[in-house]
């Protein structure tokens, strides 16, 4: 008797085809750097085809001869330290090159080596593949794992299979469970794709191919470079990338992408700079949950230190609707704030009592009292035209006569007097960011708001910021979903908002006289926009934003 070394079934000498499954086994190519089909191994363990075969290692179908039973075997192997030619009679013994990648070839060993100790532990773990033994021979080790008899997510792929989000959640939930444990326990995958995990025939997944696994710590130690594209983030990139349990949070999102969407996403680095984008989930599906979303846009978070940090966090998020994290500001920092709410809450309250006796004055600029809907949260207008709104000296503009319904975002946007972002926020339950959140530069008439902490994706610029009146913004943070401008507020600079593919609601406030070029560019998200009805430079078309001389601005 012989054995088949497609499938390791026995089957007579000399036959054609396997009767097991229907393979030549003659027709099979051999690999000049992978062990020859039935060479055994520790005295137990005979090789049959090559299974896979990456940068580190060579995995092949195996037979345990003991207990009968089919295994896979992972051979450590980092082909840019080692090099080996079984079929020119040398013997299977791998060579090691010389010099400094001698030293990375003898580190990853040892590390190799304490992970598959670590591994075998956990092998009760649903959804990651069981550990059976690990030995050394030919000068390298060998990991001994469960045989899965499937097909990888990549070939089922490949057959134009694709899953709804509900189906492509469940498939994902023992992984990311048995993941946070193996986090727990110090080790990251670092390898996670289509392609490393395997569909079984009852429809479960598992993960496997953990030879990349690597321990993490916070020392800033090299790590050697293992990536495939479209599901490594950009820390994988660099041997000093900062890799630990968020690098798995990154590709297991990504490959969630892929089964929802059907899409690879595009290379790491390129959403880095800028110069590419996600496509929005509910571009595409229309029923992706909105927190589902968001979850995985925090999840593929292109900076490391704005993404979800571990498995415990992305579960809660996708499977337990926990919101997705934002940074805490500390209570006191809030109790400052809300006492800051109540001071101008109060100065509105005088402001609307002082503004009743007002209501028919005509300012010097000789408009029709009729044509004057003064604001009852404005007060009087000084003899220069500037209303003091809300204990303010924004500058008004000069209103101009505008229909009584403005069309929004294909609704209808009705006039309202009290349109302010300070009535927007209050109206919506939004707090005003921190000051210590937002990154300002002094422009000479005010502050330039230049970008926002990471962590925040809800927005709401104040008024001031140390006494000086925000009157500008050149950037803003990365991960913004909801951004509310101040009322003071008169310069949108050229690519503000360009690459916030996150950003989705906007309020644009009755100081805004300018707007400049690119941006909204690449704001794929943007589907919620509120401009003042007291701003007279812009307004809504069909959703666009357009001045008053028809240039549309998104």
């Amino acid at each position: 008797m012989a054995y088949c070394i497609n499938c390791m079934e026995e089957i007579e000498d000399g036959v054609k085809f396997c009767p097991h499954c229907g393979a030549d086994p003659k027709a099979y190519e051999m690999n000049n750097r992978a062990l020859q089909p039935m060479t055994v191994l520790n005295g137990k363990y005979m090789i049959g085809k090559v299974l896979g075969e990456g940068g580190f290692g060579i995995t092949y179908l195996g037979l345990d001869l003991i207990l009968k039973m089919r295994v896979a075997i992972k051979e450590y192997f980092p082909v840019q330290c080692a090099s080996r030619d079984t079929t020119s009679g040398a013997g299977n013994d791998i060579s090691i090159i010389k010099g400094e990648r001698e030293y990375i070839f003898q580190k990853g060993f040892e590390d190799y080596v304490k992970e598959a100790r670590r591994l075998a532990s956990l092998e009760e773990l649903s959804g990651i593949v069981k550990v059976y033994d690990f030995f050394h021979a030919n000068n390298t080790a060998y990991l001994v794992l469960e045989y899965i008899d499937g097909i990888t997510l990549k070939e089922w792929f490949q057959q134009g299979k694709q899953n709804g989000w509900r189906q492509a959640l469940e498939l994902m939930r023992p992984v990311i469970r048995s993941l946070a444990t193996v986090h727990r326990n110090g080790i990251i995958h670092r390898d996670i794709s289509p392609d490393n995990i395997m569909l079984r025939k009852d429809g479960s997944i598992t993960l496997i191919d953990f030879g990349a696994a690597r321990e993490f710590a916070n020392d800033g130690k090299s790590l050697t470079v293992a990536l495939k594209r479209g599901y490594a983030p950009p820390e994988q990139y660099q041997t000093h990338g900062g890799q630990g349990p968020w690098t798995d949070v990154y590709a297991i999102c990504a490959t969630l992408y892929r089964l929802i969407s059907g899409r690879v996403l595009p290379d790491a680095m390129s959403l880095y700079s800028g110069s590419q984008r996600i496509t929005p989930l509910q571009d595409i599906d229309p029923t992706v949950p909105k927190q589902l979303e968001a979850a995985l846009r925090k999840g593929l978070s292109a900076r490391a230190e704005e993404r979800i940090q571990d498995m415990e966090e992305l579960y809660a998020c996708l499977y337990e609707d926990r919101k997705v994290p934002v940074k805490k500001a500390p209570f006191a920092l809030w109790v400052a704030v809300a006492a800051g709410v109540l001071a101008v809450l109060v100065i509105v309250i005088i402001a609307v009592l002082a503004g009743k006796s007002g209501e028919d004055k005509v300012s010097d600029s000789g408009r029709d009292a009729e044509e004057v809907d003064v604001d009852e949260e404005a007060g009087t207008e000084d003899e220069a035209g500037t209303a003091d709104k809300a204990g303010t000296d924004q500058d008004a503009g000069v209103p101009v006569s505008r229909d009584e319904d403005t069309e929004e975002a294909g609704g209808e946007q009705e006039k309202n007097s009290s349109d302010t972002a300070a009535a927007y926020a209050a109206a919506n339950g939004l707090a005003y960011t921190l000051d210590n959140m937002i990154v300002v530069t002094d422009n000479g008439e005010g502050l330039t708001v230049s970008g926002t902490d990471y962590m925040v994706t809800e927005v709401v610029l104040p008024e001031e910021i140390g006494g000086k009146k925000i009157t500008a913004i050149s950037g803003i943070g990365s991960n913004v979903t909801e951004l509310v401008l101040p009322d003071s507020l008169k310069t949108i600079e050229a690519n503000a908002f360009k690459n916030c593919v996150y950003l989705e609601s906007i309020y644009i406030p009755a100081g805004v006289e300018y707007i400049g070029a690119n941006a909204f560019e690449n704001c794929a998200s943007l589907k919620e926009i509120r401009i003042s009805s007291e701003n007279n430079v812009f307004r809504l078309e069909n959703g666009r934003i357009v001045d008053t001389n028809g240039v549309s601005y998104n």
